[in-house]
């Protein structure tokens, strides 16, 4: 496969995942990667992320306890934080912030 291809594979997974389609480079709609309605969702595919060793370590720890991982990363001197999970895990995270 194509590193194009793949990419671009990336991307409709993505999409899908959040009920939407891939936005090809060349349109006159968005700069985003799909044509979510609602939200600007932006997809990078690199060899390798600093913050997936950081989420794993997570995740092996949220499941030695059976909890559902969440990572929280905020930048020193700076206004608000990123929240990292999977995708198959917002659902379960939604529940438990709503029943708090």
């Amino acid at each position: 496969m194509s590193n194009q291809s793949n990419w671009k594979n990336t991307e409709r997974e993505v999409a899908g995942a959040f009920g939407t389609t891939r936005a090809p480079v060349c349109n006159n709609l968005t700069h985003s990667d799909t044509f979510h309605n609602r939200m600007y969702i932006e997809i990078k595919k690199r060899k390798s992320f600093s913050l997936w060793t950081l989420f794993r370590d997570v995740e092996k720890k949220a499941k030695a306890e059976n909890k559902t991982p969440v990572l929280a990363i905020k930048e020193k001197g700076k206004h608000g934080f990123l929240v990292m999970c999977r995708p198959e895990d917002l659902k379960e995270i939604s529940n438990a912030v709503q029943s708090r």
